[in-house]
């Protein structure tokens, strides 16, 4: 998979110690404030999985053209 820009400006971001610091601190925040305690897991990327989200497919229609009513 081809990267994008902002993969690799994420790629630079996440090698920041200052980005990584913030990002931590926020996470601890929100965390914080929903009573919750933050981890961070690295697990292996399956094979051949995709890229999936978790919303159902949407179903789109054919647009009908429009017709003059006289």
């Amino acid at each position: 998979m081809k990267k994008t820009n902002f993969d690799r400006y994420l790629d630079e971001q996440l090698k920041d110690p200052a980005f990584a610091a913030r990002f931590k601190r926020a996470l601890r925040r929100v965390a914080d404030a929903l009573h919750a305690r933050v981890r961070i897991v690295f697990e292996p990327a399956k094979t051949g999985s995709g890229m999936r989200v978790a919303e159902s497919a949407a179903s789109y229609r054919a647009k009908r053209a429009r017709t003059k009513r006289t």
